[in-house]
């Protein structure tokens, strides 16, 4: 709903709180989505350093879940960003 009206960073936070409950309760892959979640509308919302943050997650989660090339391909566009 908040997205509709063009409140991401509200459904960004949100995001973020999920991913941090399914993270705490061992549930990497639902956390890994909301994180993605979370950082794909911080970015809309142009909030990129922390969209940034959340995407580092994704990657390191990706990375355990062994989603490796996940993981590269996110490192190498932060990188790239970075630069």
């Amino acid at each position: 709903k908040y997205n509709d009206v063009g409140k991401f960073g509200q459904s960004a936070r949100y995001c973020k709180e999920m991913a941090e409950v399914f993270e705490a309760d061992n549930n990497k892959i639902d956390a890994l989505v909301a994180y993605q979640e979370a950082a794909d509308l911080f970015n809309s919302d142009n909030k990129k350093l922390t969209g940034n943050q959340y995407l580092v997650k994704v990657a390191t989660l990706a990375s355990e879940a062994g989603e490796l090339m996940r993981a590269a391909n996110i490192y190498e566009e932060l990188g790239k960003e970075s630069m």
